[in-house]
């Protein structure tokens, strides 16, 4: 009888163990997700984008400014912008400064 309780015991504790586990790493995840993005901001803003355009790429996946450089100028006018004429304007240019395009 002694035997079950224990196991039954364990088990609640293993399962208690298992949820804190799971709960520290989203904290940790979460940590570190803003870690990223203040650090994609802090890039950009070096790269001279304003901070409605900032919000606009990192929203969209961009961690990098030189992620621009590299997608094919087709992709990038698929994105969707909520400021669409600043950002496309500020794009062009740092597209231009580095790539010579138009």
């Amino acid at each position: 009888m002694s035997e079950s309780r224990s196991k039954s015991a364990n088990n609640a504790d293993g399962k208690k163990h298992v949820a804190s586990r799971k709960a520290a790493r989203a904290a940790s995840d979460a940590v570190f997700a803003s870690m990223d993005n203040r650090a994609a901001e802090q890039i950009f803003a070096q790269r001279g984008f304003s901070h409605e355009t900032i919000k606009a790429l990192i929203a969209h996946g961009l961690l990098l400014p030189e992620e621009l450089l590299f997608m094919p100028a087709a992709q990038i006018s698929r994105i969707s912008f909520d400021t669409e004429k600043t950002v496309r304007a500020e794009i062009r240019a740092y597209r231009k400064r580095f790539l010579g395009e138009k």
